[in-house]
């Protein structure tokens, strides 16, 4: 006889297969909830070509922690005959419109009425972003709603200095809209679930309400010795068709690389994750800048580089690439967005870097004392190692659900 679920676990993605920090991240999540008490998933699936190889592996391996998950194709909800971002396309779905437009870029009835015929059984509703929560406000009194990115940083951090046009104030109108609905999200839910102690202070007095349940890195990287590197190469991982990642990738090749190969004429420049846009392939000279597409393991290529690289100028939540490159054994250098949420310290555990004159001075100041970068990893392993495990943060996730199990108010 099936187990009625407790904790209905509702998701924007396919968790699996682990190929990107979002998956990463909710794959663990996943299996924290799982270890607190019987799961029901429910949540979308890209629409990719027949018999998709990636969809049937992450499907498999979803199947195999929760039997009984559901899958809905996600689909768009938007004018797909009208250019985004043009004047016409701005004021509809930015300022005629009500609330903001991430509420409804994603068509999510389908979602919310699965999540709907499972919720009286359920003690606890787990929502993977507010947009598909924002759906299901009258079962807040459940939820609790995990906003690893607060979309309004990200948001403002990227359109700070743009011109102010029609469709840029109308950008803003929505941006505001986003940034009131994320403020207000206590008063609807129960709680909201952030990466880091900095991401608390969203909400002035209301800490209590609000659980720091950070990214991490698999503790098995701290049994690796520090890497030997024969070739000065410096790596970027992260997904390749993501603005703020790709923004800071080309910063680097364009803008850094040239100054660096006047010192260091054989210097490498490996960028490496999925989906790299034609902006990113283009940058592959098959020489001293490459690009790796969709790549088994990222540790692999990681390891073979004298320096990690995270140029990110926007961004939200808490950055895993530098914890896996520290746990791989690898210095970083970083704008402080990047490194935002971790709990490291500029020069002791890294070099801070904003721009391609601070990026190029912190690459040639470590390639020309090995014995800095090597310092900074010993030393930041030891913070990542008691903080930031996988393990570790399953397990405090799990604790905090057991006890949160019957304690959800009534509406």
């Amino acid at each position: 006889m099936p187990v009625t679920a407790k904790l209905l676990f509702v998701a924007h993605v396919l968790p699996f297969p682990e190929n990107t920090g979002t998956k990463i991240r909710l794959a663990n999540l996943l299996r924290a909830a799982c270890a607190a008490g019987p799961v029901k998933f429910i949540g979308f699936i890209d629409q990719g070509p027949a018999h998709d190889p990636e969809n049937e592996e992450g499907v498999r391996q979803l199947l195999a922690l929760c039997p009984d998950a559901e899958l809905i194709p996600r689909r768009h909800a938007w004018w797909p005959d009208v250019e985004r971002d043009s004047l016409k396309w701005t004021l509809k779905h930015y300022v005629l419109a009500s609330g903001a437009f991430v509420f409804r870029e994603f068509a999510c009835d389908a979602l919310v009425d699965a999540v709907r015929r499972h919720a009286a059984d359920a003690e606890v509703i787990w929502v993977e972003r507010l947009w598909i929560a924002h759906h299901l406000r009258d079962l807040g009194h459940k939820i609790i709603v995990d906003l690893d990115d607060i979309e309004s940083v990200k948001i403002g951090r990227r359109m700070k200095g743009w011109k102010l046009t029609a469709p840029v104030l109308a950008a803003w109108y929505d941006w505001w809209k986003t940034r009131r609905a994320e403020r207000k999200a206590l008063e609807v839910f129960q709680r909201a679930a952030v990466c880091s102690e900095e991401d608390t202070q969203f909400w002035p007095g209301q800490r209590d309400r609000v659980w720091v349940v950070p990214n991490g890195f698999n503790d098995e990287l701290l049994d690796l010795p520090l890497p030997e590197i024969d070739v000065p190469r410096v790596i970027f991982v992260g997904t390749l068709a993501y603005w703020p990642n790709v923004e800071g990738v080309l910063m680097f090749a364009k803008k850094a690389m040239p100054l660096l190969l006047e010192r260091f004429p054989a210097l490498e420049f490996w960028i490496v994750g999925r989906g790299p846009i034609e902006e990113v392939l283009a940058l592959d000279n098959g020489g001293n800048i490459r690009v790796f597409g969709d790549v088994p393991d990222v540790v692999e290529y990681v390891r073979q580089c004298s320096v990690s690289i995270v140029p990110l100028r926007v961004g939200g939540g808490t950055r895993l690439k530098i914890l896996e490159s520290i746990g791989a054994g690898v210095p970083v250098i970083t704008t402080t967005v990047g490194v935002e949420g971790i709990a490291l310290q500029p020069e002791k555990h890294y070099l801070l870097a904003h721009g391609p004159q601070e990026f190029s001075a912190g690459v040639t100041r470590l390639l020309e004392e090995p014995a800095l970068g090597r310092a900074q990893v010993e030393s930041a392993r030891k913070v990542i190692a008691e903080r930031y495990t996988w393990r570790a943060i399953r397990e405090d996730l799990a604790r905090r659900l057991r006890g949160f199990m019957g304690t959800a108010s009534a509406p």
